[in-house]
């Protein structure tokens, strides 16, 4: 009888070469494997503080309770993860691409001063209370595509690269979300309460994103405190690049680039809110020649 090997669920996919390989966790339902056996650790919280090494979970050691010494990972995957308490990654240094996809935050996630190298995957992530992720670095794209944030009152600031994803996420409580980032795009999110965008150097995409209270989309004119430096020169203005099926009536845009914004299928046009500087598409130059009237 052939016997079953099926990986569990919600187990983490460790790498055959744990030290080149980095972080590799193995945690399901709030169980984490120490020494080759499962072991209940309810409402724990996870401590990867300053570094997420698998350097602990190599040697069979529990997952450290404090700093570590080593503050870098190479690839990291936590995919149909249930983290049963807090998990804390402040100041965690990621020098590879890290995903957290499908992955269940229970208790506060607290990203603060972390640095992704590569990209990042928190598609499909639930966050049930706080999300910290202010003062964060994204060198390449940052993916939070379907992700749902029940009791996160900010998102940032942080700096991302390409892209910040948040397409068909969903916000469940007001929201302000503080980015420098050179695309950021929400299509088919969701606010069910107000949100302030407030923005550096992004190419906007709203298409198809659910408004339903006051949202207001703003280009912040001064670097954000105590943030890195990036790599972004020029103006910082935001430039608006579909508004394609959006209920404008209660959206406000200050300080915003409109010259290349669709605004195909949008509604309530006339209830559209602009403040501060907004550009506008040039008026066509040239000969503007008219039938003659009989």
């Amino acid at each position: 009888m052939r016997s079953s090997r099926r990986q569990p669920q919600g187990r983490v996919n460790a790498p055959k070469d744990w030290g080149s390989r980095g972080l590799a966790l193995f945690i399901k339902d709030g169980c984490r494997r120490d020494g080759g056996a499962l072991r209940r650790c309810p409402g724990q919280q996870i401590r990867l503080r300053r570094a997420a090494s698998a350097l602990a979970v190599r040697t069979g050691r529990p997952v450290a309770e404090g700093p570590l010494r080593e503050p870098s990972t190479d690839n990291a995957w936590f995919s149909h993860v249930a983290f049963p308490g807090d998990a804390d990654f402040e100041d965690a240094n990621f020098t590879g691409d890290a995903g957290f996809g499908n992955v269940t935050f229970t208790g506060n996630a607290r990203f603060s001063s972390a640095a992704f190298t590569g990209n990042a995957w928190f598609s499909d992530a639930t966050f049930t209370h706080d999300a910290d992720f202010d003062h964060l670095t994204f060198a390449r794209d940052a993916q939070f595509s379907g992700a749902r944030f029940e009791r996160a009152p900010f998102l940032g600031p942080l700096n991302c690269g390409p892209l910040l994803n948040l397409s068909e996420a969903i916000f469940s409580v007001p929201v302000t979300i503080q980015v420098a980032a050179e695309e950021v795009r929400c299509v088919r999110t969701r606010w069910d309460a107000t949100v302030s965008l407030r923005l550096r150097y992004a190419k906007v995409d709203l298409s198809d994103a659910v408004v339903t209270q006051p949202t207001a989309v703003t280009t912040h004119p001064t670097p954000f405190p105590n943030m890195p430096a990036s790599d972004f020169t020029g103006e910082p203005t935001v430039k608006m690049t579909s508004l394609r099926g959006v209920d404008t009536a209660h959206l406000v845009l200050t300080d915003t680039d409109l010259s290349s914004c669709v605004f195909t299928g949008a509604f309530h046009l006339d209830q559209l809110r602009l403040a501060g500087r907004t550009q506008f598409a040039s008026v066509p130059t040239g000969i503007i020649r008219h039938a003659c009237c009989p």
